[in-house]
């Protein structure tokens, strides 16, 4: 990391009874809704190491998505069960077992020493974040609080919240009036595939029997793992953010640009914080290994064909050129087709 961040100090406000924050000196705060495969486990090494910012001992809260959207509330029902094996007597086997993804505890932060994860500790406060049904996210809050020292911003980074109902969303500014809500898009194709390979390399790791990338595109070509194409239908959460949240309170930025300068102070600039320059050189979970055949592409790009059509129809120039140029043009011609059709059709009622 470059820049110049220095070390956090001075504590500008404590954790009061009943597990408020002192309202004249609480943080704002930051949701980062996604897309999962596009930056983000980068970005929360770069926020943890922000010295206005501040960001939770886990990446990934879960705590809304399993709140709020009933499809998602295993997560909950995931870390319950971890800890009452871990009350049992259970072995936990080191780090690597707490921090699986199937908990989602598969990204730990380090960078500001936060204690014992393997005591059970931090699973008994992320259980008792989702037992707390006040209105006010207290247990919620102490989770993200956990370790503040002032920081002008708290930053919840999980990109699941990207496919919850839109309901969600304005829940989440409404209780958060000071939030702000950041979503990064990526390539459609690379981000497919990025999930695609994590899949592959999850199943291997939990099953007894090998699967390849192919037999996965098979599935999502039957209808089946849907989650992997829903995280990459980007107009559906960029619609939801726009009507429930509004504009003002909204930040949207490509995988492809997100490792430069000019971004970063962007996002800066959007948090309120002083621009610090980020290690665009670190790599964070590249979503397992493997090169995309021409074939394997093709088959992608026919799933997530309208995706490209939408976002060009939402952000058109600021795509960023380093998208699927084929994918793009074809995308572009489309939009130009719909354009002739439509006039044709005024021109006939108009007649």
């Amino acid at each position: 990391m470059t820049g110049g961040a220095g070390a956090k100090t001075g504590l500008r406000g404590t954790r009061g009874a009943g597990g408020d924050a002192e309202r004249e000196t609480a943080p704002a705060w930051l949701f980062c809704v996604g897309a999962q495969k596009a930056g983000t486990t980068w970005l929360y090494d770069y926020l943890s190491r922000h010295p206005e910012v501040h960001v939770p001992p886990v990446k990934e809260l879960h705590y809304f998505n399993a709140r709020l959207d009933p499809r998602q509330a295993g997560f909950a029902d995931r870390r319950r069960k971890h800890l009452r094996r871990i009350r049992r007597g259970g072995a936990v086997r080191g780090l690597a077992r707490m921090a699986s993804r199937k908990l989602g505890l598969h990204r730990l932060r380090t960078a500001h020493n936060p204690g014992d994860v393997t005591s059970g500790d931090l699973v008994a406060a992320l259980v008792a974040m989702h037992d707390d049904t006040s209105a006010t996210h207290d247990r919620y809050r102490d989770v993200v609080l956990q370790g503040w020292q002032g920081e002008a911003v708290v930053a919840d980074i999980t990109p699941d919240y990207a496919v919850m109902p839109g309901a969600a969303f304005a829940r989440m500014a409404e209780d958060f009036p000071n939030a702000r809500f950041l979503f990064i898009l990526r390539d459609p194709i690379s981000r497919t595939w990025s999930h695609i390979r994590m899949v592959r390399d999850e199943w291997m790791r939990r099953k007894t029997r090998q699967i390849s990338a192919d037999e996965i595109l098979d599935k999502l070509e039957a209808g089946g793992q849907r989650h992997i194409l829903r995280r990459t239908s980007y107009q559906d959460t960029v619609r939801a953010l726009r009507r429930q949240v509004g504009e003002d309170r909204l930040l949207f930025l490509f995988y492809e640009t997100l490792f430069e300068d000019a971004t970063i102070e962007r996002l800066c600039a959007f948090l309120g914080v002083g621009f610090v320059a980020g290690d665009y050189e670190k790599s964070v979970r590249q979503g397992g290994s493997g090169a995309m055949s021409p074939e394997q592409r093709a088959r992608i790009g026919a799933l997530v064909a309208p995706v490209y059509e939408q976002v060009l129809r939402l952000f058109g120039t600021d795509v960023p050129a380093q998208w699927d140029q084929d994918m793009m043009a074809k995308a572009r011609a489309a939009l130009r087709r719909k354009r002739a059709e439509n006039r044709r059709a005024q021109l006939a009622n108009a007649g």
